[in-house]
């Protein structure tokens, strides 16, 4: 499908971030599709790095389910031509000025595109195989494009909301604590009970102790440091730390 225009149709203004997003249209997309709504959950976690409110996560949620396929495809046609009436009456009777407010913000934000017709009508155009040739409303490729960017912020805002708490750290030490006895299957260091029981954690637990014999002497355990020593010299230190 040929993009046609990159400026809004009435008197919006025209901006550097909407031109720029503009031009990202065109590059290739980081993944080929993506579950609508797992990106929308993602989005929702991340909903603080781009300022969003629940509204306008709702306004999102209504566009993507006005498509009937369930992935976001690249290459297909991933224009929303549905008017303002519909998505009103699909938001739950929302005001269309509050509509227009919250796809402003979804614009601003980046995450949709404007492609508007000569008119500011919102159509598509099939051939006669039943192809989409052109379309005019909103694109959500923008949405493939900021995938793994998305994922990125869910997957930090998660941590945070982990962290934000004493439970949610401990959460995530025990979460640590089975990879490693997984991994190593030291008994002896990891002892976890199971991944539903709970546990009294305390600091104490952490402290790994051993016997250790230690030498006080006046001698450096060093050769010729510039020389064929220096392995041997850091090894001995490494090993005394």
């Amino acid at each position: 499908m040929q993009r046609l225009t990159t400026t809004s149709f009435g008197r919006r203004q025209v901006t550097a971030a909407q031109l720029e997003a503009v031009a990202r249209l065109d590059r290739p997309a980081p993944v080929a599709s993506m579950d609508k709504w797992e990106l929308l959950t993602q989005l929702t976690a991340a909903r603080e790095s781009y300022e969003l409110s629940d509204r306008t996560l709702r306004v999102l949620a209504v566009l993507l389910g006005v498509r009937r396929e369930r992935e976001l495809i690249d290459g297909s046609s991933l224009i929303v031509y549905a008017s303002n009436a519909t998505l009103c009456e699909r938001a739950h009777g929302m005001p269309e000025s509050t509509l227009r407010r919250h796809l402003a913000a979804l614009v601003a934000c980046g995450l949709i595109a404007r492609h508007d017709s000569p008119n500011g009508k919102r159509y598509q155009r099939r051939d006669a195989s039943g192809s989409v040739v052109r379309a005019y409303g909103f694109d959500l490729r923008p949405l493939l494009l900021r995938a793994g960017e998305i994922a990125h912020h869910a997957r930090a805002a998660e941590i945070r909301a982990l962290l934000a708490d004493e439970d949610g750290r401990w959460r995530i030490v025990r979460s640590e604590l089975r990879d490693m006895k997984k991994r190593f299957a030291d008994e002896r260091r990891t002892h976890i009970e199971g991944p539903d029981a709970v546990v009294e954690y305390a600091a104490e637990d952490y402290i790994i102790k051993e016997d250790v014999y230690g030498t006080y002497t006046n001698g450096t355990p060093v050769e010729a440091y510039r020389g064929a020593g220096r392995p041997e010299a850091m090894f001995m230190l490494e090993r005394m730390m």
